[in-house]
């Protein structure tokens, strides 16, 4: 087991980290390794609106230490001066390994799309919440107001009847009928 000092430093999207892992920078969290242990890594920075999103980025040698039985590569990162061209070439060459290949642009949009579907979900419970709230303040006013009125116009008829120069109508505000 490691020490905090001995923690492994990691770079975390910073949706990922401040939403699924609840960390900060400079936390050390407990990761589970291949053979079922635990090992420290300790956020080293955030990563702002990036592809990795969902995915600690170690070293490789850290990686290959805490998980040997993992062989080979499973993202690259290309740039390229002809994005078509190399897709072209890197389809051809790679079509027998089951190459898929993402533009970073149509990526991010996916990961956007589904933080905008939770917003507007929000957006809609909130103006529910609203909605709610109103009706709920409309219906303790008129309650309110019946309540009020029902005894004002019992306090009036009794005061009508004690008092024979009334017409019958009283308000609070009247003096003397």
């Amino acid at each position: 087991m490691n020490s905090e000092g001995d923690a492994v430093p990691a770079v975390v999207d910073m949706n990922t980290g401040m939403w699924m892992l609840h960390v900060k920078v400079g936390d050390v969290i407990d990761y589970p390794d291949e053979s079922g242990g635990t090992f420290k890594i300790r956020i080293a920075g955030f990563l702002a609106n990036s592809v990795l999103q969902g995915d600690l980025i170690i070293s490789e040698k850290q990686f290959v230490k805490h998980f040997p039985s993992a062989s080979g590569y499973r993202v690259f990162l290309i740039d390229s001066a002809d994005p078509k061209a190399t897709a072209a070439a890197l389809s051809f060459a790679l079509e027998d390994y089951g190459l898929e290949l993402t533009p970073a642009t149509r990526r991010l949009a996916e990961f956007s799309q589904v933080q905008n579907t939770y917003l507007d979900i929000f957006q809609a419970l909130g103006g529910l919440a609203l909605l709610l709230g109103s009706v709920g303040l409309g219906v303790v006013v008129s309650a309110q107001r019946a309540r009020t009125a029902r005894r004002t116009g019992v306090a009036c008829r009794r005061w009508a009847s004690a008092n024979p120069r009334c017409t019958g109508w009283c308000w609070p505000s009247t003096a003397g009928c």
